[in-house]
């Protein structure tokens, strides 16, 4: 669920820092858009369902694991992001 929620959200929604101008991106198309959507969801559905299936983790585990994965992708994308790629261009310019 974080890996999904922090690639959609970076790629399709980030603010683009180092490129030309504002509106430059290389992901436009709404078919890319849709597919790694339906992508993420597929993944984040049936990942849980198959350790609940198989038994290794019980409902209450899964429903844990998923609120915070999906609390923890919002925190890395709106918290953490921004802060990292300024710490890290700051070590590339130096």
């Amino acid at each position: 669920m974080l890996v999904g929620i922090v690639v959609i959200l970076d790629v399709y929604h980030g603010t683009p820092i180092t490129f030309s101008y504002a509106g430059d991106s290389i992901y436009h198309g709404w078919c890319g858009y849709l597919l790694v959507w339906l992508l993420a969801l597929w993944w984040a559905i049936t990942t849980p369902f198959s350790r609940y299936v198989g038994g290794m983790q019980s409902l209450d585990q899964l429903l844990f694991g998923s609120s915070l994965g999906f609390l923890l992708g919002f925190f890395c994308h709106f918290v953490v992001r921004d802060p990292l790629i300024w710490f890290f261009e700051k070590i590339i310019a130096w």
